[in-house]
């Protein structure tokens, strides 16, 4: 801030905004800031009253960058004056036309503030070297085809080679805090994205599978059983009485009840087994590569399971279910909606075996 003290830096730039900007910039950091809105205008201002370093951007209007800083640099009066170019750097011939117009430095936008900052007070501290150091011969190189003939002063295509490195290296610097960046919020949308996929396959109220997400996983197992051969069998689980218990006891206790349900057929059901709520009363549990015993053992579990719970008398109802079992045989294959059906049907004969007995027992 007291080395910017006084120090006239001149803008050439036709963007209002990036004027306005880089102006800001430069008078927080201390210096004193006249902005021209084309490279005639700044030639102009350049000749009423010398600033001690030009920045100024490459494509304006009348007059472009290239061509202001050449301007200067031919000028006896003017050439010590440190010219900085900004621009994309996106050609290489950028840094040819840098050195054939006599510039001092490069700085690539979009800038790094800091950067920039940097690059003038290293240049403004060198600018008494640059001034009294004699001209270099003539050096011709052959770059793109064309041969380019450069007689600037050695310090300065050095230092204009330095600052096109360390813009690539500052460019890359930025590349890689963004990819990190991006990185970091691709996680996160990866994390939020499994976290609405397992919202919109899981039932809100017992953690399970609803049906969208029963049928996801239901089909894919469905095409292994068709390739393989496998036989498959499917439990359709009713429970009974919740009508009952929504209408004496309320809603929030048959909401437990199909908890304690689910809990149920949770733990009593195989690992390998896919188990869900498609809705209100109704569950089903789909059973890959099994036989007819797996699914009557899971029955009995299913049965046991609930009798268990019931002895416990932690609830002011009692669990019971009508179950239903239907087989899938891949040797005459049926949809994933037709095997539910038929297990459907097969539940509501049991269920209505069960209000006959009920009957009778009264």
């Amino acid at each position: 801030m007291d080395g910017a003290y006084k120090i006239d830096i001149l803008i050439a730039e036709d963007s209002a905004t990036q004027a306005l900007n880089l102006q800001f910039l430069l008078e927080e950091a201390g210096y004193r800031v006249v902005v021209a809105r084309n490279g005639k205008e700044a030639l102009t201002a350049v000749h009423q009253h010398p600033p001690a370093m030009l920045i100024t951007d490459i494509v304006m209007p009348e007059m472009d960058g290239y061509a202001l800083c050449q301007s200067l640099k031919t000028n006896p009066a003017l050439h010590h004056i440190p010219v900085i170019l900004l621009t994309t750097l996106s050609d290489p011939m950028d840094v040819i036309n840098g050195l054939k117009c006599g510039a001092d430095s490069f700085v690539v936008k979009p800038y790094n503030k800091e950067f920039l900052l940097e690059r003038i007070r290293y240049i403004l501290t060198n600018r008494i070297l640059h001034h009294e150091e004699s001209n270099a011969p003539g050096i011709e190189v052959f770059f793109a085809g064309q041969k380019h003939m450069f007689t600037a002063q050695r310090s300065q295509m050095l230092d204009l080679l330095l600052s096109t490195f360390e813009n690539a290296i500052q460019k890359n610097i930025e590349l890689t805090e963004m990819n990190n960046r991006l990185l970091e919020a691709e996680g996160r949308l990866q994390e939020q994205a499994n976290e609405l996929r397992a919202l919109s396959l899981s039932d809100a109220l017992t953690t399970l599978y609803n049906r969208r997400g029963f049928m996801t996983i239901a089909s894919q197992l469905l095409r292994i059983a068709n390739r393989e051969g496998q036989y498959m069998w499917m439990l359709f689980v009713d429970v009974d009485g919740l009508k009952i218990v929504n209408d004496t006891l309320g809603h929030p206790q048959g909401d437990q009840l199909i908890v304690d349900v689910a809990a149920i057929m949770r733990h009593v059901a195989r690992e390998s087994d896919v188990t869900a709520r498609l809705g209100g009363d109704e569950f089903v549990v789909l059973i890959p590569n099994g036989s007819a015993d797996d699914a009557q053992r899971l029955v009995v579990r299913l049965e046991e399971a609930a009798r268990a719970q019931n002895i416990k008398q932690e609830r002011p109802y009692e669990i019971a279910f009508s179950i239903g079992i239907a087989e899938y045989n891949p040797e005459a294959p049926c949809s994933m909606d037709e095997l539910i059906r038929r297990a459907d049907v097969e539940m509501y004969k049991m269920k209505t075996r069960h209000k006959s007995a009920r009957a009778v027992a009264r």
